[in-house]
């Protein structure tokens, strides 16, 4: 009762922001007419090739819950920049559950630390897109036979995400990219033939950073063991 109170809480929250910045949000933004071409090469990129299934399987997990895809990274595997001058950024989950009113929105409460200091940042995370793999792959001399994996795939979608409001706060937003795995019983998480993979990562958000106070964006982007590239 308690995390489902506090989840409507932030949503809200999340909804006063979304209203209240929407016009430097409009006055800041800059088409990009190669942005979907962009997005395809990076997810070909992240995935390392694979092969994905052409359809959009959301409608599928009406009842399940990602949360586990995000909410398991520790301090010391999540690496960001953010800024043209590339400065270190680190954005970690803390805690992500399932919104009790939104169909596929997640809550999340996360720790953020930009220019030395260490902030409170919470918001939300909208899950629009679910592909699974052509085939299960069980990495290296089928190192993860056994486990029971029924199913591996990417999700797709949008997060905002905003600082604790003080001076020089500001919002996070854009799209992520999230590999994972189903197996019986544990529906849901990071994609383990990607944790023992090289030159992969499991997580990336791409997106911007916006002043609250001044018209100020800066590119943003992190993800677990690596800086993702720009999509």
């Amino acid at each position: 009762m308690l995390q489902a109170r506090t989840c409507r809480n932030t949503l809200i929250l999340v909804r006063l922001i979304r209203f209240r910045y929407k016009l430097l949000l409009i006055l800041v933004a800059h088409p990009n007419v190669g942005l979907a071409v962009a997005q395809v090469a990076f997810v070909q990129r992240f995935t390392m090739g694979t092969v994905m299934e052409t359809d959009n399987v959301l409608s599928e997990y009406e009842v399940g819950d990602c949360s586990g895809v995000w909410d398991n990274l520790e301090n010391q595997v999540v690496y960001g920049l953010i800024g043209q001058d590339g400065d270190r950024l680190r954005v970690v989950s803390t805690n992500i559950y399932k919104s009790p009113d939104v169909q596929h929105e997640y809550c999340v409460v996360d720790n953020t630390m930009r220019d030395g200091v260490m902030r409170d940042l919470t918001g939300v995370i909208n899950l629009q897109s679910v592909y699974k793999k052509e085939g299960i792959y069980l990495g290296i001399d089928n190192k993860l036979e056994g486990l029971g994996i029924t199913a591996q795939g990417l999700l797709q979608g949008t997060y905002l995400l905003h600082e604790e409001r003080e001076a020089t706060a500001g919002a996070y937003s854009g799209k992520f990219y999230s590999k994972f795995e189903e197996s019986e019983g544990n529906p849901f998480t990071a994609d383990a033939s990607q944790l023992i993979a090289v030159e992969s990562m499991n997580n990336a958000f791409i997106g911007t950073w916006i002043s609250f106070d001044s018209p100020v964006k800066l590119g943003a982007t992190w993800g677990d063991w690596r800086v993702p590239e720009s999509a």
